[in-house]
């Protein structure tokens, strides 16, 4: 499954592809999403379905993707696809951005 999907956060607007694929074993869901930052290219993000996120570790992992951003693309990714997200880890801070 691949979708286009708008998300609309803290006066941010966030064009993203968003997917499910099974692990190169074939053994795991995962999830992933591709910023569409400029229009047709970004940073992307997978992890395993359901799993629970870190945010301030994946903003230290995924280059063009501040702390900030990252909060408000899981954040309302979680909301639209409640079943491809865990649990929210947030950096203190950051709390108003979610």
């Amino acid at each position: 499954m691949l979708t286009n999907v708008i998300i609309e956060k803290n006066m941010s607007r966030y064009d993203l592809l968003v997917g499910e694929y099974l692990d190169i074993y074939g053994e795991r869901e995962m999830c992933f999403f591709s910023w569409l930052k400029n229009g047709n290219t970004g940073s992307s993000v997978t992890w395993p379905k359901g799993d629970r996120l870190d945010i301030g570790y994946l903003s230290s992992k995924v280059e063009g993707i501040n702390t900030a951003d990252m909060v408000g693309i899981i954040s309302g990714l979680k909301e639209q696809l409640p079943e491809w997200i865990g649990d929210l880890r947030i950096p203190e801070g950051y709390e108003s951005y979610e």
